[in-house]
């Protein structure tokens, strides 16, 4: 730390130079770029800090990481294409729905939807739902544990390693560079600032890919399945969506985890540890629908067509 700090040699006067607008004896320049990964932009970081000082209150320059905003440089980023609303109505989780602590029961059948019935619209993998499945990973929580006045702060119990590992990730899975006041924020808010700042994030980035694919190789891997034996069964035998597909996986990964959540109750609560077969791997992805679904207050039932009809009767006449 002391090599990566003291590199920059003067640097406060440096940045005073290349900052401060021409009439005032610097060089005003208008964008800065640091040449660097995108994982540890050290200067960058501390050029966007000084700019946020009360001296630099209305300075426009622009400061970038050549590997981490390497679409803005080259001038290949798009903005997304708006989403649309969906129909149905966004409310709390269902009264039904059994409490996510039983984790050791086997999960019910998926209920059934009539045949022809129209399947829910898609549902979009932003930015926040990555920030709360990145809280619910790093401070060994399940989602459901997580309120919307919790911070990072909070949740780390301001414990300054955990806080900064987790705000470390949370920039490389978003591909941003430090967020202002995203330790202290609560969720409702880092979650609309996120959104914000992240507007192209396409999942998963670096962080939930790798957690989720090491979670899912263990799980997974004594039934035989591969972990897009997920993603293929909530499209091709629920019918729905690729938003869907993304959240399903992401609540397989985090409903398997073995041990006890910081919060009481199992931290697998569609299932605690690997799998044994495909019936169960089956069970445990409808089930993680049925959660998906619960949370954001949409009603879903698996296709009576996607269920196989009970054989003939043999009994003699």
């Amino acid at each position: 730390m002391a090599w990566q700090f003291a590199s920059p040699v003067r640097w406060i006067e440096t940045q005073d130079l290349l900052f401060i607008e021409e009439a005032a004896g610097g060089l005003g320049v208008e964008r800065f770029v640091e040449i660097g990964v995108k994982t540890s932009p050290t200067v960058a970081g501390l050029a966007t800090n000084t700019l946020k000082l009360p001296e630099y209150a209305h300075s426009t320059v622009e400061v970038l990481n050549a590997e981490r905003d390497a679409a803005v440089l080259f001038a290949t980023d798009t903005d997304p294409e708006p989403e649309p609303e969906a129909d149905e109505p966004i409310g709390e989780v269902a009264e039904s729905v059994e409490p996510a602590g039983t984790a050791s029961a086997a999960p019910a059948p998926a209920p059934l939807a009539p045949s022809g019935a129209a399947r829910p619209d898609d549902i979009a993998f932003d930015a926040a739902d990555a920030t709360l499945a990145l809280i619910a990973l790093s401070a060994k929580m399940r989602i459901d544990q997580i309120e919307e006045l919790d911070s990072i702060e909070s949740i780390t119990d301001g414990a300054s390693s955990r806080r900064n590992q987790l705000l470390v990730d949370l920039g490389s899975e978003l591909n941003l560079g430090a967020i202002d006041g995203a330790a202290e924020a609560d969720l409702a808010g880092l979650r609309a600032q996120v959104t914000k700042l992240a507007r192209t994030y396409k999942p998963y980035g670096p962080v939930l890919s790798d957690a989720i694919n090491d979670q899912l190789r263990t799980v997974l891997g004594p039934s035989g399945k591969r972990p897009g034996a997920i993603a293929e069964r909530v499209k091709k035998t629920w019918e729905l969506g690729d938003g869907w597909a993304k959240h399903v996986t992401v609540e397989v990964a985090l409903g398997t985890r073995e041990g006890t959540s910081v919060r009481g109750s199992a931290l697998g609560n569609l299932h605690e540890g690997a799998l044994a077969d495909a019936a169960s791997v089956d069970k445990v992805i409808d089930a993680a629908v049925a959660s998906v679904a619960a949370r954001r207050g949409v009603a879903v039932a698996l296709p009576s067509a996607a269920v196989p009809a009970a054989p003939p009767s043999t009994r003699p006449r």
